[in-house]
């Protein structure tokens, strides 16, 4: 049975953190700039207007709207589409590397970001299935929604180290896992919100740390759920026993 300690849990994280340092900073920055710098591009056009009529939220609806009607088009949205997908592979990626740091593995570097187009059709049919299913149960109100969102939060972890499984296994596995421990889950996700406003006002400097000492106690919080241990070392070779007579042995008789 697990027993749940998020203050041990999150101070194994920081442990975790340094001991992975600098590296897991350098791929946290790689993957914060892979997230955010397609939308600034996409996006590149609205800010100076919103920033024309800053202090005026009637004014910067209006240029938001401007913004979507010139933007709009097939080409755009399968763009967006597309920037969608590539996203979904790299926090895929992201989270396996953190994966892999709170197990305290080699965690292949940067390279590890884009490991999930090696299983691209797991991860896909894994996302959108997540979504199909939330949406259905959003559909009945907006709090079932949320537990089931609670419930499949394990399943890229449950997918990553389980080749054998579909998407559909691993989101089962995630429900049936996750019994008991919603609330956990939840309270272990709000116990950053304090670091999230503090990143705010750093405009997100503080998430090159934040984001991978978030990741690394989410995976924690799995591998105590999953039951993972670590392999034993194995017991070195011990060399042949001689069994020839040895001088001793004459004087001896």
């Amino acid at each position: 049975m697990y027993e749940y300690n998020r203050p041990r849990l999150k101070q194994e994280s920081k442990r975790l953190l340094r001991k992975a340092s600098p590296g897991v900073y350098l791929v946290a920055l790689i993957y914060l700039v892979l997230t955010y710098l397609p939308n600034i591009i996409m996006q590149r056009s609205l800010y100076p207007a919103l920033m024309k009529a800053a202090g005026d939220p009637q004014a910067m609806m209006q240029a938001y709207e401007n913004w979507a009607v010139n933007n709009s088009g097939i080409g755009l949205s399968i763009a967006s589409w597309a920037m969608q997908i590539f996203l979904m592979i790299v926090g895929f990626g992201f989270m396996r590397y953190c994966l892999y740091a709170a197990r305290d593995q080699e965690n292949g570097g940067p390279a590890t970001l884009f490991c999930g187009f090696q299983d691209f059709w797991r991860v896909f049919s894994c996302a959108i299935l997540q979504y199909v299913y939330i949406l259905l149960w959003s559909m009945l109100f907006v709090i079932p929604g949320i537990i089931k969102a609670f419930a499949y939060s394990q399943s890229y972890y449950i997918l990553a180290d389980n080749r054998d499984m579909t998407a559909n296994q691993c989101i089962t596995a995630s429900r049936e896992m996750m019994q008991g421990h919603k609330w956990d889950w939840f309270v272990l996700q709000l116990s950053f919100l304090g670091w999230e406003i503090v990143s705010a006002f750093t405009l997100g400097i503080l998430q090159v740390w934040l984001t991978p000492y978030e990741r690394i106690a989410d995976a924690g919080f799995y591998d105590g759920l999953s039951g993972w241990q670590p392999e034993a070392p194995e017991a070195p070779e011990q060399p042949p026993q001689d069994d020839r007579p040895r001088v001793d042995d004459y004087w001896k008789n």
